[in-house]
């Protein structure tokens, strides 16, 4: 089994205030365990053999991926290209890829923002392969994910756990399982079977959401991701204590 976040974003994402680069990303990733990544970034690509090589040297496989805007809404795609991405306007044009090799899926779809796919996902469910568990969900409140479990379930969609990690502390609350060997061809091919993958996921801690917004707003975070060795190992030191759910 290969722990897996499939949708995450770098600062090299132009149209959100990261900074932290791909690399800082992937060696975080990678010292908490991960072991397959997609940085997905809006509407652009951000894969090349330098930053495949990269991460390989620290265990973790890369696989491309992109959040892609269709018709105003996120659509998280993997194994594309930016040729292939620029033809992406509509729902009707993502019926025209290649369904071979490339992988579809709905990110928190039923978050409530202008980009979640809502009622939309069902209308083009024919077109997705798998539906996410965003992370960003709290203890004693009522969770947008229950939802996306129901519609995996009764569409036979599998289902991929996501962290959307837009600063690095947001990576490792939640996140899959795949069960594949570490080769891209293989775990794409598990991310579109139910049952491949597994769900792992605890409430994202209140104090932490406090604390990432306001680093979004601090320079000093250029400081803070220097450090990612020692974040890395207290955020396992609690994830060790912490009880986390399983789902299939």
């Amino acid at each position: 089994m290969l722990k897996a976040d499939l949708h995450t974003h770098s600062g090299e994402d132009v149209q959100i205030r990261n900074y932290h680069t791909a690399r800082q990303l992937i060696s975080y990733a990678a010292m908490l365990g991960f072991k397959v990544l997609s940085i997905t970034n809006h509407d652009q690509v951000l894969f090349n053999s330098t930053l495949k090589s990269f991460a390989k040297r620290r265990g973790v496989l890369l696989i491309p991926g992109v959040e892609a805007t269709i018709q105003g809404k996120h659509v998280l795609i993997y194994n594309i290209d930016n040729r292939r991405l620029k033809s992406l306007k509509t729902f009707k044009d993502l019926e025209k890829l290649c369904r071979e090799d490339v992988v579809i899926s709905a990110p928190h779809p039923w978050h409530p923002t202008k980009h979640s796919l809502k009622s939309l996902l069902l209308e083009h469910i024919y077109l997705f392969d798998a539906i996410e568990y965003n992370q960003l969900y709290f203890k004693a409140l009522p969770n947008p994910n229950a939802k996306a479990v129901k519609v995996a379930r009764l569409y036979v969609k599998a289902l991929h756990g996501n962290s959307d990690a837009h600063i690095l502390e947001q990576l490792g609350y939640t996140y899959t399982m795949i069960d594949a060997d570490q080769n891209k061809h293989e775990v794409l091919e598990a991310m579109r079977v139910k049952g491949k993958t597994i769900v792992v996921t605890r409430p994202f801690p209140y104090a932490k959401l406090l604390s990432t917004l306001a680093l979004y707003r601090r320079p000093r975070y250029k400081k803070i991701v220097k450090k990612i060795a020692i974040t890395a190992s207290r955020l396992k030191q609690k994830n060790a204590k912490t009880a986390f759910r399983m789902i299939v």
